[in-house]
């Protein structure tokens, strides 16, 4: 959902003029375009201190809770904030630290205590006409494979530009652009960036011709971008003894599996799935609580450490977990996702030279706090590699989530399927213009509805604890059989980091939800209020066509112009799935 500088108000404003922009680097020189003549503010600093009343037609600006002198001067721009893409007037004098006269007369509505901005530092950037898009800016997620897919878009520039002037004098390399929308009054800094990439398929064309290309990767080639480090058995082990290879239980743990590995003596023993534990809580018995005859850490043939429980009971036939407690460093050492996440928005600022979107982070944070996720980092350390190597490599194939660039920034898209909150509602007539084409099924007839999964793996014992979740009937999900019909099986999952039952379920009940019922798949040609939505939001429709009100859907794919948006949708039954 676009949430950055007001877009959502702009893009719903009809009244407010937007241009797209582009910003060219061509063997180091920089040129901008846009799709008019434009002169955009590219601000450095900014003076934003006390609040200011303003009358209309009137050239005096009067501040309160200020200090102006030595701050501001001739020559500097106002314009109040707390309106939305407010136009900028040019100071013609700063007397005091709370008066300011303008050298026009100020236009805009009478206010007392409003915010504002002066802006002390900046260049005026020139923007050639002549830029304009041939295709649609698309971007779509992949709910099969939980991942965003990447993009590109054809673009022209007006040949009258002789952007051929540069072939002919220099050795072309490293060419790209950053393709942003802006809009009326708004900074350079407050553009919607759509994305950058590298420059492609190039026609240079003559002063007749337009000189034309595309950019490749227009939202950020994630499997590039996020680092390729392989995490393996080494990120386990480190020189303090902690252990190499188990996997590890940091904070509280509930149910977690325990893997019988022989008598001692009179006593039958169990490894945990981890070490470093402070306690023991409880101890079961499929499910029923039982009395410990002894526990604490012992090292294996290898001279590795694990964490043992010991009972004189002979449950070896038996399901044995524990709840409990670890130990946690939290500066190395994760037991939920949500940690994770909190760790990235903590300590990376960002990547390459991309940001955070800590807003994305932050909600994916909340709704994974209660994911339980081991064995992510020990005393090994941790750095921004690993950190984002496990969003794309390790989290991703494990949690519903998909990590996205949007905004000009890294965010995580969680796909909640227990709280859809709706981004808005689409009416046919109101900001759907049209359905584009007709409407479709997604045919998993074929999906038997066995969901398995293979979590809690314990690499001494190269042993996980299988689960599957069958068919229920209050949730309307397939009544089918893995034992009895030959149709297409579901994938079992491998998540060798999810170490407790609650969470397996919670995984495995998610990807039912998603992949065991028909879901109908419609595309709508929208109004530009309908650009705020983006793939992996939820949206309700209503189309009195269809027979709809406020029905459910997940945006899958956009495809986004100045002028229209077009959403692919795919239907969410979430009232039979709640």
């Amino acid at each position: 959902m676009i949430t950055d500088h007001n877009w959502v108000e702009v893009i719903k404003d009809p009244k407010c003029q937007k241009n797209f922009i582009l910003k060219m680097r061509i063997t180091g020189q920089e040129k901008y375009f846009a799709t008019d003549t434009l002169s955009v503010m590219d601000v450095t600093s900014s003076y934003k201190t006390g609040t200011v009343t303003v009358t209309n037609l009137s050239k005096a600006l009067t501040f309160a809770d200020s200090s102006l002198l030595g701050n501001v001067e001739g020559g500097d721009y106002f314009r109040i904030t707390s309106t939305a893409n407010s136009p900028f007037y040019k100071i013609k004098v700063c007397s005091t630290n709370f008066t300011v006269t303008l050298i026009d007369y100020y236009k805009e509505a009478t206010g007392v205590g409003l915010r504002y901005e002066i802006l002390t530092d900046f260049e005026i950037r020139k923007f050639l006409a002549g830029l304009f898009i041939t295709a649609e800016i698309s971007s779509s997620i992949n709910l099969d494979t939980l991942s965003s897919v990447i993009s590109s878009i054809s673009i022209g520039i007006d040949g009258k530009q002789r952007l051929q002037d540069i072939r002919a004098t220099h050795v072309l390399s490293n060419m790209n652009a950053e393709l942003g929308l802006i809009a009326s009054g708004q900074t350079y800094q407050n553009r919607l960036q759509l994305g950058e990439g590298a420059i492609r398929k190039l026609s240079w064309g003559d002063d007749e011709t337009p000189f034309k290309f595309s950019l490749v990767d227009l939202r950020k080639n994630l499997d590039r971008k996020f680092p390729s480090l392989k995490i393996t058995s080494e990120n386990f082990s480190s020189s303090s003894g902690i252990g190499n290879s188990y996997p590890v239980l940091y904070g509280s743990v509930v149910e977690s599996p325990c893997y019988y590995i022989g008598q001692v003596v009179t006593n039958y023993r169990w490894l945990v799935s981890g070490h470093d534990m402070n306690a023991i809580n409880t101890a079961y018995h499929d499910g029923a609580s039982f009395n410990l005859t002894d526990e604490g850490t012992a090292t294996d043939g290898d001279g590795n450490t694990y964490y043992y429980i010991e009972t004189d009971q002979n449950y070896t036939a038996q399901k044995v977990t524990i709840s409990g407690n670890g130990v946690k460093n939290v500066d190395t050492y994760f037991s939920t996702a949500g940690e994770i996440i909190e760790n990235i928005i903590s300590n990376y600022s960002g990547l390459d030279s991309g940001q955070i979107d800590s807003a994305a982070f932050g909600t994916a944070k909340n709704k994974l706090g209660n994911w339980i996720i081991s064995s992510i980092f020990n005393g090994y350390g941790t750095s921004e590699a690993t950190a984002f190597d496990t969003i794309q490599k390790r989290l991703s194939p494990q949690l519903p989530i998909i990590p996205v660039w949007r905004n000009g920034k890294y965010g995580i898209i969680v796909i909640d399927l227990d709280n859809i909150v709706p981004i808005c509602n689409l009416r046919m007539d109101k900001n759907i213009i049209t359905r584009v084409g007709n409407i479709s099924e997604t045919d998993v007839s074929t999906v038997k509805n066995s969901f398995e999964i293979n979590y809690g793996y314990n690499p001494r014992l190269q042993q996980t604890t299988k689960y599957k979740k069958l068919s229920s009937s209050n949730n309307k999900l397939l009544q089918l059989s893995k034992d009895k019909y030959g149709l297409l099986e579901a994938k079992a999952i491998t998540s060798t980091d999810i170490q407790d039952d609650s969470t397996a379920d919670r995984l495995l009940e998610f990807k039912a939800k998603l992949f065991s019922e028909v879901k109908l798949l419609v595309t709508y040609l929208c109004k530009p209020e309908a650009s705020i939505v983006e793939e992996g939001d939820f949206v309700t429709v209503t189309d009195s066509l269809q027979g709809w009100t406020n029905k459910y859907f997940i945006c899958i794919g956009r495809k986004f112009t100045i002028d229209t948006v077009k959403l692919t949708l795919r239907e969410v039954r979430w009232e039979v799935l709640t």
